[in-house]
C-alpha cells in the first residue's frame, strides 16, 4: 500500500517539471502559460479536499487508541472510496469544471485551449492524487512516523518547484543582472539568520519536552520568551536592512540605477522582517507537537501564492520591486492562518512577551551548542553570493543562483529529516526509550546516507543535461 503512495508523490511533482522544462523549449510562449494555468487550476482543486487526509488521521488515531482494529480498517476503506469518489465526480464534471475555472482566470486566446489539452489529460490522475490524501491520512493516525516522513520529504519536491522554475523565468523577464539583483538582497538577508543563535533547533526540543511531560506552564513561558526573542530580533533585522540599503553602492559592484533597485528590495525585506521573525516562533511550536504535514501544506499554499505572483508579473508587467513585494509579503499573509492553528491545538496559549531567567538560562547554553557547531558552514555557504556580487557584479550573482537552485533540492530534501526526527528523538528521550534511540541513530544514519549518496550521484553524471534543460544551451 505504501509503495504506489510513494512513487505517486514522486512521479506528480516531478511530471510538473519535466513538462514545464519540455514546453519551455518548444518556442512558444504559450505553451508556458498553458501549462501554468493548468497547474493553477489542480492546485486549488486539490487544495479543496485536503479534508480526506486531516479527517481521516484523527478518526484513525481514536479508533486506534481504542484498540478498535476492525474500525480501523473500516476508515481505510471509507476514505480511500470516498477519494474514489470525488475523484469520480471530477472525471464526470471535467467539462464544466474547466470551463468555469477557464472563465475565472481568463487566459489568452492562444493559451487556453493549451490549457483545456493540458486540463483534459492530468484530470484523469485525480483518483492517485485524492487517494495519495485519504492513504497519508490513515498512516499519519496509525502513528507510523516512517511512511508519512518519507511523503513529507517528497512534497518538498512540490513546494522547491517554485524555485525551479521561476528561475528561468525570472532571467528571461528581467535579465540576468536584474534578476542578480533579487538574489544579492536574499542573501544579505539570509546572513540575518545568524541572530537567530541556534534557538529554532533549541526550542523545538524544549517545547517536545514539556509537551511530552504535559508541562503547560513551561510551554507557556518558552513561548512568551520566544515571542520576546524574535520580535526584538526582528526589529533589529529591520535596522540593520535599513542601514545597509544606503551603502550598497560600497558594498557591492553595481551601477547607480541597480543600486537603486537593490536599496528598494532591502527596504522592502526590512518592512516585513518583524512578521517574517514572529511567525518563526508560531511553527517551533508547531513543530514541538509533531504538525510537520500541516506545515508542508501551508508552504505548499504559499508556494503556490507566489507562483501566482509570478504569472501575474509575467503577463501584467510588473515592475522588479512589486514583484519582490508580493513575493516577500505572501509568507506574511499566511502568518493568521499559523496563529489559529496554535491556538486551536493550545486555547489557554497566550501571545503575549515576558522574559523568563529560568527558561532563558536553561534552554540558551543548548542554543549556543548547535549555533557554534553549524556557524563556519553557515558563513561559508552564504558568503558566496555576497562575495560574487561585490566581486563581479549582479550577473554572477544570477549564475551562481541557478547552480544552486539545482543543489537546493538535496538541501531541503536532507533538512526535512530533522524537521521530522528531532520532536520524535526528543519525546523518546523523555520516556528513555535507550534502543528505540540507538535504533533510529542506526537506521537514520544508514538510510538517509544512501538517498542523499543516490541523488547526488544521479545529478552529478547528469549536470551538462540538467543545465541545458533547466536553462538552455545557449545560457
Amino acid at each position: 500500500i505504501a509503495l504506489p503512495a510513494i512513487v505517486t508523490n514522486i512521479t506528480v511533482p516531478l511530471l510538473g517539471l519535466v513538462d514545464t522544462a519540455i514546453v519551455g523549449h518548444m518556442g512558444a510562449a504559450a505553451y508556458i502559460g498553458a501549462i501554468a494555468v493548468g497547474s493553477m487550476i489542480f492546485n486549488l482543486v486539490y487544495w479543496v479536499f485536503g479534508f480526506l487526509r486531516m479527517g481521516t488521521s484523527g478518526m484513525t488515531a481514536q479508533a486506534r487508541g481504542r484498540r478498535d482494529l476492525a474500525e480501523v480498517s473500516r476508515l481505510l476503506v471509507r476514505s480511500v472510496l470516498v477519494s474514489l469518489g470525488v475523484s469520480l465526480a471530477l472525471l464526470l464534471l471535467q467539462w464544466p469544471l474547466c470551463e468555469m475555472m477557464l472563465s475565472f482566470i481568463g487566459p489568452t486566446p492562444d493559451v487556453r485551449p493549451l490549457a483545456v489539452t493540458y486540463f483534459y489529460i492530468v484530470v484523469w490522475g485525480a483518483p492517485a492524487s485524492l487517494g495519495l490524501f485519504a492513504l497519508t491520512g490513515w498512516y499519519i493516525g496509525m502513528q507510523n512516523t516512517r511512511i508519512p516522513m518519507f511523503i513529507s520529504i517528497m512534497q518538498n519536491v512540490v513546494n522547491i518547484l517554485y524555485g525551479i522554475i521561476s528561475v528561468p523565468f525570472l532571467i528571461n523577464y528581467f535579465g540576468k543582472e536584474e534578476y542578480g539583483l533579487i538574489g544579492l538582497a536574499l542573501s544579505v538577508n539570509v546572513y540575518m539568520q545568524l541572530l537567530d543563535m541556534g534557538m529554532t533547533n533549541s526550542n523545538v526540543r524544549f517545547f517536545s519536552e514539556y509537551i511530552a511531560k504535559d508541562e503547560k506552564e513551561n510551554v507557556q513561558k518558552l513561548f512568551s520568551l520566544t515571542h520576546l526573542f524574535y520580535t526584538v530580533i526582528g526589529l533589529l533585522n529591520a535596522v540593520i536592512l535599513f542601514g545597509l540599503s544606503f551603502c550598497v553602492d560600497a558594498l557591492f559592484k553595481v551601477t547607480p540605477e541597480q543600486a537603486i533597485t537593490l536599496r528598494n528590495l532591502l527596504w522592502i525585506l526590512a518592512l516585513n522582517a518583524t512578521f517574517s521573525w514572529i511567525s518563526v516562533c508560531f511553527d517551533q511550536f508547531l513543530r514541538a507537537n509533531e504538525l510537520i504535514d500541516w506545515i508542508k501544506r501551508r508552504l505548499t499554499f504559499l508556494k503556490v501564492m507566489q507562483f501566482v505572483v509570478l504569472w501575474a508579473t509575467i503577463f501584467l508587467h510588473f515592475s522588479i520591486e512589486i514583484y519582490f513585494l508580493g513575493y516577500v509579503f505572501m509568507a506574511t499573509a499566511i502568518l493568521p492562518l499559523t496563529i489559529l492553528k496554535a491556538k486551536k491545538i493550545m486555547p489557554e496559549l497566550k501571545l503575549n512577551w515576558r522574559f523568563d531567567k529560568a527558561v532563558f538560562h536553561n534552554i540558551f547554553p543548548y542554543a549556543i551548542s548547535i549555533f557554534s557547531f553549524s556557524i563556519f558552514h553557515y558563513i561559508a555557504f552564504n558568503f558566496r553570493p555576497l562575495f560574487l556580487g561585490n566581486m563581479s557584479g549582479p550577473g554572477s550573482v544570477a549564475e551562481f543562483n541557478v547552480m544552486n537552485t539545482i543543489a537546493m533540492v538535496v538541501t531541503i530534501i536532507s533538512g526535512s529529516f530533522m524537521q521530522v526526527l528531532l520532536p520524535i528523538v526528543t519525546k523518546m528521550t523523555v520516556n528513555q526509550e535507550k534502543d528505540s534511540i540507538q535504533r533510529m541513530m542506526a537506521d537514520g544514519t544508514k538510510y538517509v546516507t544512501i538517498l542523499l549518496s543516490a541523488i547526488i550521484f544521479i545529478l552529478i553524471i547528469n549536470v551538462d543535461d540538467l543545465f541545458t534543460l533547466y536553462v538552455g544551451e545557449e545560457y
